[in-house]
């Protein structure tokens, strides 16, 4: 009988934990994108603050795997020449990446032309691919050049969950107000 019971508790120690450590992959995922929520909030109220168009930028990651991981936010003041850097480089959660299929489709097929050009962009000295989404000084995100006026998705996932795709973390933009819309299963 104690046999069966000690049982019986590993058992139900071993569901927890199993259940805990998928549940820790969980929040990276939610982490990454409640990261790329703020920085898109940020990247508006610097916009808005300041007068001046800023850049969400989104870039590979020429060091770890090249997947789109980096992100960095951009300013240009009115009058200047170049583009300047707003933050530091932001990487997301080891193992969470930028699906690239639904970024191609909205986020990455969307840059727009600006007078002046973001130009080359670096990592750890690296020159990098990267997309950007540009927040106007009154909120809104720029559409000039876009392929379409529909609200670009970043649609971010576990980069070891390909099988899974209940799995994800929407960012929908608004192009009107600049603000961003959530979708998490």
């Amino acid at each position: 009988m104690e046999l069966l019971v000690v049982m019986g508790v590993m058992g139900i120690l071993a569901t927890l934990s199993v259940a805990a450590f998928n549940g820790s992959r969980g929040m990276d995922l939610t982490n990454g994108g409640n990261l790329v929520v703020d920085l898109a909030n940020q990247a508006r109220e610097n916009s808005i603050a300041n007068n001046v168009m800023t850049a969400l930028v989104l870039a590979r990651d020429p060091v770890n795997n090249s997947k789109y991981r980096l992100f960095r936010l951009m300013q240009l003041v009115p009058g200047a020449t170049k583009w300047t850097p707003a933050s530091g480089w932001i990487s997301l959660p080891q193992g969470v990446v930028v699906d690239e299929t639904t970024a191609n489709s909205s986020f990455l097929s969307t840059q727009p032309t600006l007078s002046t050009s973001i130009g080359t962009i670096t990592y750890s000295g690296t020159s990098t691919s990267y997309a950007y989404q540009v927040f106007l000084p009154k909120g809104r995100m720029s559409t000039s050049g876009m392929v379409s006026t529909s609200s670009p998705t970043l649609r971010l996932l576990r980069s070891t969950d390909g099988s899974n795709p209940n799995n994800y973390y929407d960012i929908t933009f608004n192009l009107y107000t600049g603000s961003s819309k959530v979708d998490r299963p």
